[in-house]
């Protein structure tokens, strides 16, 4: 590529690792603190479920991130890591980045439980009941859900609010949305629901902090890559 790897990194975004292990593949993430130009990349350590993550020399990874719209992407191999003075990861330094331009909003498959209440109404005389379904499809925009049930407030132009997990992230909880459309049987009813951010949303991390419209973005963003066989060094 024509870009210099350093073009490409920017000190306080997020990485995403990929770190195959003996029995599963690891998915985790740190903050992008610095490097040596040629030498090393250096990051927060990662955690997972509070724990650090035991990242051991010449461990390979993959490591991916967004740099002004575009997912890059490099093989990557562990040097070392530390506990104290302070919590750091050691990566060599990539030779080759990858670049994916991203569409607006793409989308990807899930397979997740999901929740989705209606936004509670001033002065309504009760609290209608929330569905449960299965989200199926998920982007930075907006998300697709087959719920078990229909509801009379399930129709175009309600507010909402949804609870979902982010897996290897965190839990998603008071998201507001809105339909945007409905199809399918009464009995599955399909909903497409449009994100509203910023509106007391939150969520609970998995060793890592920022806002929900980050998570969902880095979330889609490392699932919309190639195979890590695609990023050659």
């Amino acid at each position: 590529m024509s870009e210099a790897p350093t073009s490409l990194l920017t000190v306080g975004v997020l990485l995403q690792y990929t770190i195959p292990l003996e029995r599963h593949e690891l998915q985790t993430c740190a903050t992008l603190l610095g490097w040596k130009e040629g030498a090393f990349v250096i990051s927060g350590l990662p955690y997972q479920e509070g724990q650090p993550v035991d990242c051991q020399p010449g461990n390979p990874c993959v490591v991916r991130y967004i740099h002004e719209g575009k997912v890059v992407g490099y093989r990557s191999e562990i040097r070392g890591g530390q506990l104290s003075p302070e919590p750091l990861l050691f990566l060599s330094f990539p030779e080759r980045i990858e670049e994916i331009l991203l569409r607006k909003h793409p989308r990807i498959p899930v397979h997740q439980p999901i929740m989705v209440r209606p936004e509670e109404q001033p002065g309504a005389p009760f609290q209608e009941s929330p569905a449960v379904g299965v989200l199926q499809d998920l982007s930075i925009a907006g998300c697709r859900a087959a719920l078990t049930g229909a509801a009379r407030w399930m129709a175009p132009g309600a507010s909402v609010r949804l609870e979902f997990e982010l897996p290897g992230i965190g839990h998603v909880t008071n998201l507001a949305g809105t339909v945007k459309n409905l199809s399918g049987s009464a009995a599955r009813p399909l909903i497409g629901l449009e994100f509203q951010f910023y509106r007391t949303e939150y969520i609970e991390f998995r060793g890592w902090g920022g806002t929900v419209q980050k998570a969902i973005e880095q979330f889609v963003a490392q699932r919309h890559l190639p195979s890590p066989a695609a990023a050659r060094g």
